[in-house]
């Protein structure tokens, strides 16, 4: 797997530092040296010194807070990545509160993204509720609608909305626990702990939902994990409720096809059950056609386009199956001398040097 992301990662880069125009310049590069350090400490240091002309992965925002911390180095900012959180509707002999709309969709009220933006993230965020954020070109197609919704946080909204939907379905708060058929109502959020806002995010969640009155099982661990318990396993047997995601973007796309359908749509396989027919599946018609639309260009006008995203965003949010929280300006550092860096809007940033030699430095994701 290591070797492979190297190789990836060199192939990415020779086409944008070798192309026909560069070629008439004679830009190119003899070779590009990639080395691994376990240590972020030990590779911003090496890029500092200039022993390593630049590190290719985002350095977390409080080691670059101050003149002193950026000394030696040239600082790019780029977005592309988001968090946000997959919320199990499983249907299930045990009883599952966010099989219940309603539920998921308060869940909207009790998270504060700008808490998270401000203090997790150091401010180096936006906070978000949809697939599209601020800094994506799509986001002016949607931002009525959005702003529609009218997100605060307020803990108070959520428990009116969860009480109401819960007494409805049985349930009774007895000594301030939520119970149904005289057992205490159990939510399990999956936290990633291999990364700090994550981490925190998950934290901060447990804490709310705890005032609500659930019983709240933290279960801890990194991608590995995930792909076993989350991702790997029948949400109908409800081994998470909550788990905290975490997105990275490639590429600064002005006319999107894929991203509302992986968000959002089951036929795209990145909701729960995945789309494996042993699993309990979560399905919404009307989310598949008009992504669908979106995916194979089935719209004549740019207007016919506009609504299908504006329904499908709308749509997406109402469900609340995945809750966007916020999107991320991460940070990439390049030794000061060293020029030709072309900052990438999407993520990270692109090379064009007219260097022998290229050192560049990657951690394990």
């Amino acid at each position: 797997m290591r070797k492979l992301l190297v190789i990836i990662l060199a192939l990415s880069i020779v086409p944008i530092m070798y192309n026909e125009s560069m070629a008439e310049k004679n830009t190119f590069f003899d070779s590009v040296k990639f080395i691994q350090y376990l240590d972020e400490n030990t590779a911003l240091e090496e890029v500092r010194n200039g022993n390593l002309d630049t590190y290719y992965y985002r350095i977390s925002s409080d080691r670059l807070e101050n003149h002193q911390a950026r000394e030696g180095l040239q600082v790019f900012d780029s977005g592309g990545g988001s968090y946000s959180i997959l919320v199990n509707p499983a249907e299930s002999e045990e009883f599952n509160p966010f099989a219940n709309k309603e539920v998921r969709f308060a869940l909207n009220y009790l998270i504060d993204r700008k808490l998270i933006v401000n203090e997790l993230m150091g401010g180096y965020g936006v906070p978000s509720i949809s697939y599209y954020s601020p800094s994506d070109p799509e986001y002016l197609t949607v931002i009525e609608q959005l702003e529609e919704f009218n997100f605060r946080y307020n803990p108070t909204i959520a428990e009116k909305i969860i009480s109401k939907t819960l007494k409805e379905k049985g349930a009774a708060k007895i000594d301030n626990k939520w119970q149904i058929e005289a057992k205490p109502i159990e939510v399990t959020i999956f936290i990633r702990s291999d990364d700090p806002i994550r981490k925190s995010i998950g934290e901060i969640l447990a804490v709310e939902l705890e005032k609500i009155g659930f019983n709240v099982k933290k279960d801890f661990g990194d991608l590995n994990k995930a792909f076993v318990v989350v991702y790997g396993s029948n949400p109908s047997d409800l081994k998470w409720n909550l788990y905290t995601e975490g997105w990275s973007r490639s590429a600064f796309v002005r006319y999107d096809s894929t991203g509302l359908g992986q968000m959002y749509s089951p036929w795209f396989s990145n909701m729960p059950g995945f789309n494996d027919p042993s699993y309990w599946n979560y399905e919404n018609d009307k989310l598949d056609t008009l992504t669908q639309k979106i995916y194979t260009s089935d719209f004549e006008t740019q207007d016919e386009r506009s609504e299908l995203i504006q329904e499908a965003v709308v749509e997406g949010v109402n469900e609340s199956v995945r809750i966007f929280l916020a999107s991320k300006i991460d940070q990439y550092v390049v030794n000061e001398k060293v020029n030709g860096i072309v900052n990438d809007f999407g993520q990270e940033f692109l090379v064009n040097l007219p260097l022998s030699m290229l050192k560049v430095i990657i951690m394990n994701l």
